[in-house]
């Protein structure tokens, strides 16, 4: 492979993380007010298409943090503390307020319907502490994107534990260890719908989610830690071109001839598989910085909007551009007022939480 330097922040990883979650907020909105997904929209309707990029960049960037941690401190309880510093002040803040605006929204729009109970405060602790998908308020709004971030979170625990594992394995060890978590995508059939599998997998995480998208992260991990070699490949513009030439005409084909049945659990383990290298590869061919990441509130807003708006103009698909355009602000006041301020805060207590 061609060789030469690599720059890990020259990328455009925050405006590609803003276009998965605009596709996953297109793909949902779509999908519950009734509308069906346009042939002309190709992949940029599909939510698994959003998924998938979060996922190999969830690999990529979370291994980096913790190598980043790792290397800053001696002390593995320094480290420790600055990893979860990190990852607590960037997920928690922002999903607390989503807590509590789908409670507001709970008292302005379903408020004949709440049944407030001794399971109330239990909701609202799933909901703000594991990205429990349950109603803050039972009977009320559900956010049911939450599973993803739940894996993620699973995720920062994991590598910890395993990084200097992962470190040491050579790159056709690693690409084994893919294909290997990649057949689970496959034989999901097989595996998950047995009962007693199925019970472990659940108790591994995600609703049993996490074994079968596992390979996505590895393929983000693997390739951060071969970077040198793998990304002036993946970024190479005939790469590219080629790359995405021959999986959007796989994609059409999968999606909208018929040809061939759907496979694969939540997303077809070809496109899991092939779509990471070109995501990464985008990545890296583009220096573009934004200077706001309103991608983290468009995620974890727009499904109880959605469900607003859906009670509030009984279904009707002309105010789809509405649900946007509220997502769009929400997630833009939370980015300038609730998530950067404890980002700020957290470059000012992190010395002392460590000490």
């Amino acid at each position: 492979m061609n060789s030469s330097k690599v720059e890990f922040r020259d990328n455009c990883i925050d405006l590609i993380r803003l276009i998965a979650a605009i596709v996953v907020m297109f793909s949902h909105s779509l999908r519950w007010f009734g509308v069906e997904k346009p042939v002309w929209g190709l992949f940029f309707t599909d939510g698994s298409v959003g998924v998938i990029s979060f996922n190999v960049l969830s690999g990529f960037l979370i291994f980096a943090s913790w190598e980043r941690c790792k290397n800053s401190f001696g002390s593995v309880t320094s480290q420790i503390k600055k990893y979860v510093c990190n990852r607590c002040f960037r997920i928690y803040p922002a999903l607390f307020f989503s807590c509590i605006l789908i409670c507001i929204f709970d008292f302005l729009v379903k408020n004949e319907e709440l049944i407030i109970n001794a399971k109330t405060p239990l909701n609202i602790f799933m909901y703000c502490v594991a990205a429990i998908h349950t109603e803050p308020i039972e009977g009320g709004y559900s956010n049911g994107v939450l599973w993803t971030l739940f894996n993620e979170i699973i995720l920062y625990c994991v590598i910890p534990v395993f990084y200097n594992l992962l470190r040491k394995l050579n790159k056709t060890q690693f690409i084994v260890l893919i294909l290997v978590c990649w057949v689970l995508n496959w034989a999901d059939h097989f595996i998950i719908n047995i009962s007693q599998t199925k019970h472990i997998f659940e108790i591994l995480g995600g609703g049993g989610m996490f074994p079968i998208i596992m390979y996505e992260y590895l393929i983000g991990i693997f390739v951060y830690c071969f970077k040198e070699d793998i990304i002036p490949f993946l970024r190479d513009k005939k790469f590219l071109a080629v790359s995405i030439a021959i999986w959007s005409v796989w994609y059409y084909i999968y999606n909208y001839t018929g040809l061939f049945s759907r496979f694969g659990e939540m997303h077809n383990p070809i496109f899991g598989i092939t779509l990471p290298w070109i995501v990464l590869g985008i990545a890296y061919r583009f220096k573009i910085k934004l200077k706001f990441d309103i991608s983290y509130g468009i995620y974890l807003f727009h499904m109880p909007v959605v469900w607003v708006m859906i009670d509030i103009t009984s279904r009707s698909n002309i105010f789809l551009p509405f649900v946007w355009m509220i997502v769009i602000m929400i997630a833009g006041l939370s980015c300038v007022f609730i998530e950067q301020p404890f980002m700020r805060l957290k470059t000012k207590l992190i010395s002392n939480v460590i000490k």
